[in-house]
This record gives C-alpha cells, structure tokens and sequence, in this order.
C-alpha cells in the first residue's frame, strides 16, 4: 500500500496519533546519512577522524595462522533501517574499509612460515563493517540541549566481512571493535539531531524519547526514520507509551514524488491537536527550530501544513543559506592527474576560498593545488609510498569575520587496477576451493 499524503491524512483523520506526547518529529534515512557524510568530512577538517588502524593478530589458538593489517582506514557511516523496529531504537550502520593493506601467513609447526593471501583494499572491493547499534539520548547540564547521538562503539558484536573465512573475519572484527572503543567519545560519536531545552515558550522540548521505523511498501529495505517523542513545556509530562510493531503507528513521511521522481519530503513534524490553540507561527516556529549538526535546519515545504486532528507539517532537512561545501566530496586520483575542487554555498553560489592540502597518514605524500583556484595536481606515483593515501583538500573562507574551514577528501592511488588478492596459496586438485577475486579500477569501470 501506498504511503502518499492522502493515505497518511485519511489515518490521521480517526484520531490523534502522537499517543499523548507533545509531538513527534520523523527524519528520513538519506538526509541523516547527509549529515552524517557531512560530519566525517568536518571530523577530517578538524583532526578529530578515526585514525588509520595497524595491528598484528594470531587467528588460530594455537598461534599457527596470523594476520597483519596495516592503515586500515574506515570511509563514512551509513544508516539502515533493515533492522529497525517500533519496539527500540536500533539502526544498521555500516562503514567501509577504504584503504590499507592485508596480509595472512601461515607458521607450520615443522615448516617454514609462507604467505597465503596479501593485498590492498579498495573501497570498491566490498570491505566493510557493520554495526547494530541503539541510538542515544543525552541531555546537556551546560547548554541545555538534548542530542540524538550514534556510537560506533556500542556494538560489542561488530561484523567485518574481511578475511577468507568466518574466524579470521570475527578476530578482525573483535580487533576493529576494541580499537573505536579506544577512541574519545569526539571521534566516534556523531550526532542526528539536537533539542534546545532552554526555552520558555509553551512548545519548547523539554525532553524525548527515541525510536526507529522501516519504511512502509519501499522497494528499499534499508529506508526508514528516526522518530522522536517529545515532552513540551506545556505539559512537561510523558506520553501514554511509545509505539511497538503491529500496532498501526503511521509512517509520517509520505513518499509522495515530485515530476523528476524525487521524494517531495526528508521530514515530518506532528503536534499534539491538545495544544492547537496554542498554534501562532511564533509558538510553532518554536517547535520547528529543531536543530541538526553543521549548519542544517528544518524547511517547512509549501502548502506542507494539514490538520485531520493532530498538526501534520512536513518538510526537508537542508543546509542552510550559509552552509558551505567542498564539491566534489570524495574522489579517487591516480598519480599526476588534475581535479577541480570548488567552495559553494546551499544555494549553488561559487565562495572565494584559499585551498591548501594535507595527508593523513603520511605529510609528504600530497600532491599541489592552486590557493585560489582550487585546481588540484595528485603527486607522482612514486611519491605516494603506499598504494592508498587519505588527502585532504580544504577551503578557508570568512563568513561573518570568522575563518572556516571546508574540506573534501581525495584517496591517492598507485594502479589504475587492483585486485584482491594479490597473493594467495592454495592447495591443487578438483575438491579445492575455488578463490574468489574482486577487481576494482579507479574509474569504476567494468
């Protein structure tokens, strides 16, 4: 069945649908995955990313097979709601293995050691981790807000899919797992969305709980939102539960298009029918001034607002007017070949910049760029030193007599081809296994 707006409103149209909470906030899986993109890349501005991760791990008890990873370097998180449920407010978040290389030997009790598999990763080789993790709540004593945050640690049970089989694959995993647990909580914790908890206007939040939703009738299993239950200060008290599966809780953002097949809506706001009354756009900008990482904010759309019991206002998360990105985000460059990067502002205006580059692993291993044009020359090959280096392109611009900064990220490569894995030992015969081999090119071509 179809989630369009008339479909949602002849719901709405029975009863209130907030179950007595002040109002319900709904955000869509791919503005969240937004900023979430847009939160890595500023992490990386900052020096605040996850470092690359080396390691030498024994994968067999009696220490006879080892592994040996080196600068493994982990791309943006991404947000699924395959495993979402009413009941909780769990998310799928994958991220994947970007660079660094792999290396397995094997240490024979009466041989001698011999390499069995060796390469270097690619993104396009599949690579990843996943993670199943709670969404968070925390509530500021200082500034009074609350955030919605997302733990990359919280998952003792991580899964990475790199490795021949199952067991090495686990101990990578429990090695990937320990290591962003190490991390402070400013390199591993990103944020959703936050509520200022200071106001004293009637529909001020005061306080909210969290849950997760698939997307009803999607072609994706991975589409979904974030639902949010919020206490106002009108009535600074808790619904009367929060809503489980099965129990006909509609999905507040419809999935109504627009002529080029693009979703008309990215968020949903629905306000208690109690406090309508309450209702002036001073008030209701109030509730609607909800606050994202960056410089994100909510757009009510045009001709967005209904009233079948409850208020429904439907809208977009969008950058705003201000907000300034770095285009394109992420590329990957082959030794001696030229990109042009650009500054622009959300509503496509060019911003003058000064640019300059930085790698994150090895500082001499970066190529040039103009400071102000932004064209950028990737170094020699044989200066790269490894076959995948992380550089940083950043823009640094005024706005409003403060310096910032923007940045986009570009992975140094030394082949136009790579291939996983390089090396490999295996036995002869019809009953061995077949060795599977992922190809990827630097231009994503067949």
């Amino acid at each position: 069945m179809s989630n369009s707006l008339a479909n949602l409103l002849a719901r709405m149209r029975a009863g209130s649908v907030v179950l007595g909470w002040g109002a319900v906030a709904a955000f869509g899986r791919a503005q969240l995955n937004r900023l979430l993109e847009e939160q890595y890349l500023r992490w990386l501005s900052d020096s605040r990313f996850i470092p690359p991760m080396s390691g030498y791990l024994y994968v067999t008890p009696d220490h006879t097979e080892s592994v040996q990873l080196d600068s493994l370097l982990l791309g943006k998180p991404v947000l699924s709601f395959a495993s979402a449920s009413l009941h909780r407010s769990r998310v799928t978040v994958t991220m994947n293995l970007i660079g660094g290389t792999y290396t397995a030997m094997s240490y024979p009790v009466t041989g001698v050691p011999a390499l069995m598999s060796s390469f270097s990763i690619t993104e396009d080789m599949g690579y990843r981790i996943e993670m199943q993790i709670e969404l968070g709540h925390i509530e500021g004593e200082v500034d009074k807000r609350g955030r919605v945050t997302l733990d990359l640690a919280s998952d003792p049970n991580l899964k990475c899919n790199l490795g021949e089989l199952p067991g090495v694959q686990n101990k990578i995993a429990e090695f990937i797992q320990g290591f962003l647990a190490a991390q402070p909580d400013d390199r591993r914790m990103f944020e959703l969305g936050l509520f200022d908890f200071s106001g004293y206007n009637p529909l001020s939040p005061t306080g909210f709980y969290i849950r997760t939703q698939k997307a009803p009738g999607s072609g994706d299993s991975a589409d979904g939102a974030v639902l949010v239950f919020i206490r106002l200060k009108a009535r600074d008290e808790n619904g009367q539960g929060l809503p489980t599966d099965g129990s006909n809780f509609p999905y507040l953002i419809p999935d109504d298009t627009n002529g080029a097949n693009q979703p008309l809506y990215s968020a949903a706001l629905v306000l208690n029918q109690q406090w309508l009354e309450l209702v002036d756009e001073t008030q209701l900008d109030v509730l609607k001034n909800l606050l994202f990482p960056g410089e994100n904010i909510f757009v009510e759309t045009p001709g967005g607002r209904h009233r079948p019991a409850d208020m429904l206002i439907l809208g977009n998360v969008k950058a705003a007017t201000e907000h300034v990105a770095v285009e394109p985000a992420f590329v990957n460059m082959k030794g001696s070949k030229v990109q042009q990067f650009t500054a622009r502002k959300s509503d496509g205006s060019v911003v003058r910049a000064s640019w300059s580059v930085s790698n994150l692993i090895s500082p001499l291993a970066v190529g040039t760029i103009t400071a102000n044009g932004g064209l950028y020359t990737s170094p020699a090959a044989s200066r790269l030193g490894k076959e995948r280096q992380p550089v940083l392109v950043t823009a640094s611009y005024t706005q409003d007599g403060r310096q910032q900064t923007r940045s986009a990220m570009v992975l140094g490569v030394y082949e136009n081809m790579s291939i996983s894995p390089r090396v490999c030992t295996s036995g002869v015969g019809s009953t061995v296994d077949k060795i599977p081999l992922r190809v990827t090119t630097v231009t994503g071509g067949s």
